[in-house]
């Protein structure tokens, strides 16, 4: 979540640039940019909640 912030902050400035008349080069590769953070976030959150819960469920059983 923390990490998506920065995106969302990305996603505005694309739009701002979109409006703006910017190169849509540019936009496009922002663009790429915004998703593959969001992405690797939602990634990480899940590799992190799977990893915490097979730790707890080894610490229960013992």
């Amino acid at each position: 979540m923390i990490i998506a912030l920065p995106a969302y902050g990305l996603g505005e400035l694309v739009h701002w640039l979109k409006a703006s008349g910017s190169s849509e080069y540019v936009v496009g590769v922002l663009t790429l940019l915004e998703h593959a953070i969001v992405t690797i976030d939602a990634v990480l959150l899940l590799w992190h909640l799977v990893t915490t819960g097979i730790a707890a469920m080894k610490k229960s059983s013992q």
